[in-house]
Order: structure tokens, then C-alpha cells, then sequence
């Protein structure tokens, strides 16, 4: 039964509402108050006084004093109102000694809490953590895996870093096409100028050849 409590006055009328989880009273102290009194998980405490409105406890012990019970609190001794956990496994993440969203074995950086290796790519499963780079970022996640970039700059949004990627034209590897280039692959075939190291396959070396008349040169 769930005891009410409020009113400094005799309770003198009280109605509840059509659906039975509101009761209004009115009483001599000239007041009027709207109690819920549905109580879902039959404590006795209506479920808007409720800091369990789900989990049974009349006692209604909160060790941590944020307004969570301790039968729900995914983190009873440490206080955190939201219950945030990101990976879902019951413990918040204020004192998840792992939180580890792709669930291979090792943490997700920023969380204090965590006990566990960092995770070198949080958001992909990566059991052996390889870097090839060494730039921090894990090989299954890196868009230049090959090529130490641990900013990950992408200019384009096309899933390759800029440093790694070659730019159509870009014979002489300044990451744009512009005149230099023409003089670089004229160097390049005609005077015997050491390449790029490696050549690009893409560098348009063999269309050069193949288009470009003699008697321009």
C-alpha cells in the first residue's frame, strides 16, 4: 500500500483520474495536491517517488546520492545520475574498469575508469592491435596504414588520408597539379631525372608517351 503524505490539513475530498495512477486531494489546509500512485514494482513507493521505480526496494538505499537506488544503479558507489555505458555491459562508465564498445578485449580512450590496454581502434574489433605505422592508429581502422598520419586527415571524405593519396596529374608529388608537374615528367623521360621513389602507377608517365608528339619536345 503506498502512504501518502503532504497536506498539513485534514484531507477533505480526493478524486483519481480515469486510468486510476493519479489521485487528486484537497484538504483544509487550503491546498491541492496530484499524487501519482502507480507503483510498478510493488514496493510501496508510487513510481514518481520512486528512485526504483522498476527494481523492488522500500528501503530506498542510494549509497551515492544520486537520486538512483541501489537495486538499479549501474554504478551504486560512484555517483552518476546519468547512467551512461557505452558499451552496454551493465556497468556505468564511471567505474567500468573496461569500457570497450567493440568488445575485443581492450579499452576505449577518455574513459578514467579504465583497467584495460587502449584500444587502437575503439570502433572496430582488432584482437592483435597491429599498427604497421606505428602512428597510434590501429591497421583495421587507419585510412593510410602504410603511411604514418595519426591526425587522419582526409580533405575529400573518400576513406584515404591525404598523405597517402595520389592526386591525378601529381607527377612530382607536391599534392596538386600545376606546371611543375609537366616539367618534372619532361625531366623525368626525356632527361633522365630520377623519379619519384616509388613511381606512382597512376602517374601518367606512359600516357605522356604515348600522346604526346615529338616535335613538342
Amino acid at each position: 500500500m503506498i502512504r501518502l503524505s503532504g497536506h498539513t490539513g485534514t484531507v477533505i475530498r480526493g478524486a483519481f483520474n480515469p486510468a486510476g495512477t493519479l489521485v487528486a486531494t484537497a484538504s483544509w489546509d487550503r491546498t491541492v495536491r496530484l499524487w501519482g500512485i502507480k507503483d510498478s514494482d510493488a514496493d510501496g513507493i508510487a513510481d514518481d517517488h520512486d528512485n526504483c521505480p522498476l527494481d523492488a526496494n522500500a528501503n530506498q538505499e542510494d549509497v551515492d546520492a544520486d537520486s538512483v537506488g541501489n537495486a538499479c544503479d549501474n554504478c551504486p558507489a560512484v555517483a552518476n545520475p546519468d547512467q551512461e555505458d557505452a558499451d552496454d555491459d551493465g556497468a556505468g562508465d564511471v567505474c567500468d574498469e573496461c569500457t570497450d564498445t567493440d568488445n575485443d578485449g581492450f579499452g576505449n580512450p577518455g574513459y578514467a575508469a579504465n583497467t584495460c590496454p587502449g584500444d587502437n581502434c575503439p570502433d572496430t574489433a582488432n584482437i592483435q592491435q597491429l599498427d604497421v605505422d606505428n602512428d597510434g592508429i590501429g591497421d583495421l581502422c587507419d585510412n593510410c596504414p602504410d603511411t604514418f598520419n595519426p591526425d587522419q586527415q582526409d580533405d575529400d571524405s573518400d576513406g584515404v588520408g591525404n598523405v597517402c593519396e595520389y592526386v591525378c596529374g601529381d607527377a612530382d608529388g607536391a599534392e596538386g597539379v600545376s606546371l611543375a608537374d609537366a616539367v618534372y615528367l619532361i625531366n623525368y623521360i626525356f632527361k633522365g631525372a630520377q623519379s619519384r621513389t616509388p613511381l606512382k602507377p597512376a602517374t601518367p608517365i606512359v600516357i605522356l608517351r604515348s600522346t604526346w608528339p615529338m616535335p613538342f619536345i
